[in-house]
């Protein structure tokens, strides 16, 4: 979703998938009376077009190895939640057309997933979830600033001094996993460059 702020200046927040996004949602809804906006992951482009005063945008960007690490581990939290939901929930599940919370599929992603980062990363053009497989530059376009997930509590600061409030980001949907160059190896290093190179160029990343 875009998350927009009316006062005391108009800014709208561009959800970019595993960036931190959350957290920053809730900090801006909860801080800043912001209000959510069509659906999740809208690009800026989109945002401008519907609602055309969109004020000051911003969004977050993150390192593409990261980035894959937390889309694995998250994958494997959130089909695991969606079984044990469908399981507790009493009669048919109201997203039970979903494929995400049908149980046979939710195992059989599972299954691949155990078989590790290395086998999700040599087989994620298959996955279908195309959210985390577009490069960053989809929402950043017309974006008027940019923040990084690397320092974000500090490239922070300018949006909490245009709202007038100081308090500190919450960590929300924050994963437990190891740092993501333990899960690495060359050709997994190198699957990553060249799916995302345009992002790794664009934005000067490296490994």
């Amino acid at each position: 979703m875009a998350v927009v702020v009316r006062k005391p200046t108009v800014i709208t927040f561009i959800d970019i998938p595993k960036t931190a996004s959350t957290s920053i949602a809730s900090w801006l809804v909860e801080h800043a009376g912001g209000f959510e906006f069509l659906k999740r992951h809208t690009t800026c482009r989109k945002m401008q077009n519907v609602y055309k005063d969109v004020g000051h945008t911003f969004c977050v960007i993150r390192n593409p190895w990261d980035r894959m690490v937390s889309y694995y581990h998250h994958h494997i939290f959130k089909l695991t939640s969606n079984i044990q939901e469908v399981t507790d929930h009493a009669g048919e599940h109201p997203r039970h057309k979903d494929k995400d919370y049908q149980i046979d599929h939710c195992e059989m992603v599972l299954n691949h997933l155990s078989k590790g980062f290395k086998f999700f990363i040599q087989n994620f053009d298959q996955w279908g979830w195309s959210s985390w497989s577009k490069q960053q530059q989809h929402w950043t376009e017309g974006v008027d600033q940019i923040l990084r997930y690397e320092s974000l509590d500090h490239d922070f600061v300018s949006i909490q001094r245009m709202i007038g409030c100081a308090i500190p980001l919450p960590k929300i949907n924050v994963g437990s996993h190891r740092d993501y160059k333990t899960y690495y190896d060359q050709e997994t290093i190198d699957i990553v460059a060249k799916h995302f190179a345009t992002d790794i160029a664009l934005f000067n990343y490296n490994y």
